[in-house]
C-alpha cells in the first residue's frame, strides 16, 4: 500500500513545548507515512529530522509554496501561526485536507495571545479538521462561536516507554531544585534566584537551570544574578531524563503557560512538581492532587512551598501521583490517533469525527 506524502508546517525548528511535541509525533509517525517539514527558523530538531531521513527546510512563506510546487502531498499538517497573512492564500489555494492543531503558541501576527479571534476565525474556516491541545483552547474556540470541524482533544504527551516511571525516595540536602524552561523574561528564572537568594547561599538547595538561551540580554542578567549562589546553568537539555535524573523538584515559575512537556517529563520521571495555576498546569497536575499548584502572585511564597514539599509524605505522595497521572498522557497513543485522523481526512476530503478520547484528561 502506497503511503500517504504528509507536509508538516512547524511553528519553529527550535526547541520549545509545542515544537517538541510536533516532532515527537513526525516521529512516531514517520513509519506509517512520508513526511516533509517546513519552519519559518532554523534550530536543533533540523539535526533530528535530518537523523531519520525526513526532508526539511526552514525559510519563509515562499518555501512553502515552493514544496507544494514539487510534491503532491497528500494533506498538511499545520501547528504554527508564523507568516499565515502571507500563508493564507498559499494554503487555501491547496486541494488537499488540511489538518490543523491547536496548541499553545502566541498570535505573533494579531494580539500576541493564545487565542485572536481575527486569526483563529481564519485559520478555522481554512482547516478541514482542527486538534486541541488542551481544554481551555477548545472553550476558547467555542466562546468565539467555533465549532464543528471535529473538537477532538489532542492532548500533548511524552514518551512513557523512555521514562523510568519510579516513585522517589524523598532528597537530602542539598535539595536540587530543577528549572528546565528556555531562559526568557517570562519563565521569570531572574525572579526566582532573586526570591532564593538566601536559601542559595546556604547549604540546603541548588537551583538548576536546563534551557535554550534565547533572549541574551536576560540571560546575562540571570547570569549576574547567579554569582555567589549555588546555581548550575546547564544550557539547552537534548535528555530530559538525563537532567531530572540529578534534580529533586521541578519548579515551574512561568507567567504565561499552556500543558508544559517539562511537567510531563518531570512526573514521569518521578519528580515531585511545583507550578503556577496558569493555562492548563491545573488540568494536567489533576488540580493540585499531583503536584503542588500556586497562583502566580504568590509565587513570593516559594521558600514556604518549597518546605511543605520536601516534607516525607508529601514528597512520595506528589511523586506517585504524578506518575499516575501522567500515564494518560502517552506521546504514542496520541500520535496514532493523530494517524488515524490523517488516513481519515486523506481518504473522504471531509472533516473527521473526533478520533481522541474527549476524556483522556479527566
Amino acid at each position: 500500500m502506497k503511503k500517504g506524502e504528509i507536509l508538516h508546517l512547524f511553528n519553529a525548528f527550535q526547541v520549545g513545548g509545542a515544537e517538541r511535541q510536533h516532532m515527537e509525533h513526525v516521529r512516531c509517525l514517520d513509519p506509517n507515512f512520508h513526511q516533509a517539514c517546513w519552519a519559518p527558523c532554523s534550530g536543533p530538531i533540523e539535526g533530528e529530522l535530518e537523523g531519520l531521513g525526513i526532508p526539511y527546510t526552514a525559510g519563509g512563506p515562499e518555501e512553502v509554496q515552493k514544496l507544494l510546487a514539487r510534491v503532491d502531498f497528500d494533506c498538511i499538517v499545520m501547528r504554527t501561526n508564523w507568516y499565515f497573512d502571507e500563508l493564507q492564500d498559499i494554503l487555501g489555494s491547496y486541494p488537499g485536507p488540511i489538518l490543523f492543531i491547536k496548541d499553545y503558541l502566541r498570535w505573533y501576527q494579531g494580539n500576541n495571545q493564545y487565542l485572536d479571534p481575527e486569526y483563529d476565525t481564519r485559520v478555522f474556516r481554512l482547516a478541514h479538521q482542527v486538534f486541541f491541545a488542551g481544554p481551555s483552547l477548545r472553550q476558547g474556540f467555542h466562546d468565539m462561536g467555533l465549532t464543528g470541524k471535529g473538537e477532538a482533544m489532542l492532548f500533548n504527551g511524552i514518551e512513557l516507554s523512555a521514562m523510568p516511571m519510579e516513585v522517589r525516595s524523598p532528597p537530602q540536602p542539598p535539595i536540587k531544585i530543577g528549572m528546565l524552561a528556555n531562559i526568557v523574561p517570562r519563565k521569570n528564572q531572574l525572579k526566582v534566584i532573586t526570591l532564593l537568594k538566601s536559601e542559595l547561599k546556604g547549604p540546603c538547595f541548588k537551583l538548576i537551570l536546563g534551557g535554550d538561551l534565547q533572549d541574551e540580554e536576560y540571560g546575562r542578567k540571570v547570569m549576574d544574578a547567579a554569582q555567589g549562589h549555588d546555581v548550575e546553568i546547564c544550557g539547552y537539555v537534548s535528555d530530559p531524563v538525563s537532567f531530572f535524573t540529578k534534580v529533586d523538584i521541578l519548579l515551574n515559575a512561568s507567567s504565561l503557560e499552556g500543558w508544559p512537556v517539562s511537567i510531563m517529563e518531570a512526573m514521569g520521571c518521578g519528580v515531585p512538581v511545583i507550578a503556577p495555576a496558569v493555562g492548563d498546569i491545573p488540568e494536567l497536575l489533576d488540580y493540585g492532587r499531583a503536584g503542588l499548584l500556586f497562583e502566580q502572585e504568590d509565587i513570593s511564597g516559594l521558600p514556604t512551598m518549597l518546605e511543605r514539599i520536601c516534607k516525607p509524605e508529601t514528597y512520595r505522595n506528589f511523586s506517585a501521583n504524578g506518575i499516575r497521572r501522567v500515564k494518560r498522557f502517552d506521546i504514542k497513543n496520541m500520535a496514532r490517533q493523530l494517524g488515524e485522523a490523517i488516513e481519515c481526512l486523506m481518504a473522504n476530503r471531509l472533516p473527521c469525527p473526533a478520533t481522541v478520547d474527549q476524556n483522556a484528561g479527566q
